[in-house]
């Protein structure tokens, strides 16, 4: 782009076609007053020529090249008016030098006021070619800070809402979490939360006897009031009957969840035959609530169902560790949901 607009600024503006215009009008008014005008050669008589008039003016508006043009139009139409006549005390080279004098001093003239308007001219059109760059410039250094910028918010709002882990961290601790046993959950599961949650507070519980009993949790000041046993009852009712994760994000959820936590998920065995607890997230960072963190949530209740089935029945095949490729499927969702300020389409239904 910068050779082609050096090259626009090196090639001067040869002739302008009004210009053309302008120079003819004005040897037509000229010529007009000679032909009306008594006697012959009445604009030769007169001192200094008329046709300086275009000559000057074309040189000083439009440079070397039209006034010489003009010059050479002048001496031209200066020889079909005709030249002052011949004394007799003039011989052939006097008569030359004194009617060739004035034609000679339009093309000088030309030359000189021309040559310094042209190059006043490439002057002003270089800098017109630079005004044109350093527009070009800025703009494009607006668009390129725009784009850093975009860039930048899109790198601060991934940082903050990034895991407080790697993938390959989550995965392990999920890993981690599934290798163990029953009697390991509740020391394994804060980790495992962490991995995949950051800081949080949450709630385990297991059925025993329709009854649910607390063995792990991160929980509020204070413990756990009657009304809030009453509601998570209450809400362990609907989630072991719902295939996948309860989310405030849902209106249908938002009341059951209303006073317990924001995402619940019932741990089923892994013939999801029978529920046998409730893992209930009752808060997380702000930066970091998602609708896609249900993706993770079911993924940390199916691990702790296949452990605790495991458990309670130690004569069955031990349950096989997948290669890890739903977790990483959720762990995508996840994160696309965290860059772009959505969840998933099919987050809801995920699990």
């Amino acid at each position: 782009m910068a050779t082609d607009m050096s090259a626009e600024v090196v090639e001067p503006r040869r002739f302008r076609l009004h210009g053309l215009h302008e120079t003819a009008l004005i040897f037509l008014v000229l010529l007009g007053i000679e032909w009306i005008a008594p006697g012959p050669a009445f604009l030769a008589r007169i001192s200094p020529h008329p046709f300086w008039i275009p000559v000057i003016l074309v040189s000083v508006q439009y440079g070397r090249v039209s006034g010489l043009a003009a010059a050479a139009l002048a001496t031209a139409l200066a020889g079909i008016a005709g030249w002052p006549a011949q004394t007799p005390q003039e011989d052939f080279y006097t008569y030359s030098l004194r009617i060739w004098r004035e034609p000679a001093l339009w093309i000088i003239g030309a030359l000189l006021i021309g040559g310094l308007r042209s190059r006043q001219i490439r002057d002003r059109q270089a800098l017109e070619a630079s005004l044109q760059l350093a527009e070009v410039q800025r703009n494009a250094l607006g668009g390129f800070c725009e784009a850093l910028q975009a860039e930048l918010g899109q790198f601060e709002r991934a940082a903050a809402t990034a895991p407080a882990g790697s993938i390959a961290a989550a995965l392990e601790a999920l890993h981690t979490l599934r290798c163990g046993s029953g009697s390991e959950a509740a020391e394994r599961l804060p980790e495992t939360l962490a991995a995949w949650l950051g800081e949080a507070r949450w709630s385990l519980h297991l059925a025993r006897d329709g009854t649910l009993h607390r063995i792990a949790a991160v929980p509020r000041e204070g413990g756990c009031e009657v009304a809030g046993a009453l509601a998570l009852s209450r809400l362990y009712d609907v989630a072991r009957r719902t295939p996948r994760t309860l989310s405030v994000f849902e209106e249908r959820d938002a009341e059951i969840l209303d006073g317990v936590g924001i995402f619940a998920c019932a741990i089923q065995d892994r013939y999801r035959a029978s529920s046998l607890g409730l893992l209930v997230v009752e808060a997380v960072e702000p930066s970091r609530l998602s609708p896609a963190l249900g993706l993770a949530i079911g993924l940390v209740a199916d691990t702790l169902g296949a452990m605790f089935d495991q458990a309670r029945a130690p004569a069955r095949a031990p349950t096989e560790v997948p290669s890890g490729a739903r977790e990483l499927v959720a762990l995508a969702a996840i994160d696309r949901a965290r860059r772009g300020g959505r969840a998933p389409e099919n987050a809801a239904c995920a699990r």
